[in-house]
């Protein structure tokens, strides 16, 4: 098999799920624009990405729309949509959006035929592939990645140890707990968590509307960057995950002077 032959993941989903978390070859390929919130797309954002027709993008999400909901597409109304509206980003009469992250376009980009720019997507995927695969040259590849993989070589290392040594089980143990932490530590939220810290957002804000309070997502988006000190709330540590999640379910928004 020609691993460079990017119509491989075209026909491949396992090939796709190889590489789907790669999403740093968005980036390389094209600048891409976003929503508000740094982490979604509409469906015009995505045809203009891969310089396509918007039929183009409704027909591929209607063929691999479970495929696809994985990675995070949705559909969002009501409160939501209102937002987006409010910030004159989509059309007043529009009555429902189809919105994804990342992970979700370049799945799109695996599976897209008749653009240049996907299948230019698609072949930096499967070159970064075949560079891990033959080399331990990570130096081609992001900060991030390489941390991650340096941190996977030190683990299975020490599970090796372990397999070896019975006298040397706590010491490793700890070891392995420890590299944890640190992975935690370093690492940002991944996509869904962006998704879920993004959707705990929107579910707030609508139910502060509904109990009468003035308040808009770009408020509480601004408090959880203040609260954990990140200049952009998809910069959260992953450790902090949960504590962003209960940060934004009790938080409200701050009384206007003179105020009861």
């Amino acid at each position: 098999m020609d691993i460079k032959n990017s119509d491989l993941l075209m026909e491949s989903k396992t090939l796709r799920e190889s590489v789907i978390d790669r999403v740093e070859v968005l980036d390389k390929v094209k600048k891409l624009e976003l929503l508000p919130d740094d982490v979604n797309l509409t469906v015009e954002m995505g045809a203009s990405y891969y310089e396509v027709g918007i039929e183009a993008i409704k027909s591929l999400i209607k063929d691999n729309r479970k495929e696809l909901e994985v990675d995070g597409l949705r559909t969002i109304k009501g409160e939501e949509l209102k937002s987006l509206k409010d910030l004159s980003l989509i059309p007043k009469n529009t009555p429902h959006l189809i919105t994804f992250p990342r992970r979700a376009l370049l799945r799109i980009g695996m599976m897209l035929q008749g653009s240049v720019i996907a299948k230019e997507v698609r072949s930096m995927l499967l070159n970064k592939e075949e560079e891990v695969r033959t080399t331990t040259d990570y130096t081609s590849l992001s900060p991030q990645l390489q941390f991650m993989i340096q941190m996977e070589q030190r683990h299975n290392a020490l599970e090796t140890r372990l397999l070896n040594s019975e006298n040397q089980n706590n010491e490793l143990k700890q070891s392995v707990t420890h590299l944890s932490l640190v992975v935690d530590n370093e690492i940002f939220v991944n996509d869904h968590q962006k998704a879920d810290i993004q959707n705990a957002v929107f579910s707030r804000v609508g139910k502060l509307t509904s109990m009468g309070y003035e308040t808009h997502f770009q408020s509480l988006f601004r408090a959880l960057k203040v609260h954990f000190n990140v200049p952009k709330y998809d910069k959260i540590k992953r450790v902090d995950f949960d504590r962003a999640i209960e940060f934004i379910s009790g938080w409200f928004p701050k009384l206007k002077e003179g105020s009861n």
